[in-house]
């Protein structure tokens, strides 16, 4: 299922405005960043999805996990790269703290 940023009272896309650092180059189908570009630092990849009539921000909690939502060879709706701290992240993700193995 995965673990998803879901903010109280403001929209995903404003909330990752305002709390990660968009990857403004990154184009799907482009080569992503290493897994460890947001792990150093103590983020994670948040892949903001667009599905038509909703969005979806999903978090990279594993390099598995974000290279699957990342790969743009069978999936093709516009997507978004975020940094996010991942103190931040684990206040709008319910799901995230089980993916987290510390």
């Amino acid at each position: 299922m995965g673990a998803y940023v879901n903010p109280n009272g403001m929209s995903k896309e404003f909330w990752l405005a305002k709390n990660g650092f968009l990857f403004e180059d990154w184009r799907p189908g482009d080569e992503v960043p290493p897994f460890e570009t947001f792990t150093d630092k103590g983020d994670l990849p948040v892949i903001l999805v667009d599905n038509g009539m909703f969005t979806a921000a999903g978090i990279g909690f594993d390099e598995r996990e974000y290279k699957m939502m990342t790969d743009c060879t069978t999936d093709k709706r516009d997507k978004q790269l975020f940094s996010v701290p991942k103190a931040e992240l684990l206040k709008v993700s319910e799901g995230l703290k089980k993916y987290l193995r510390e």
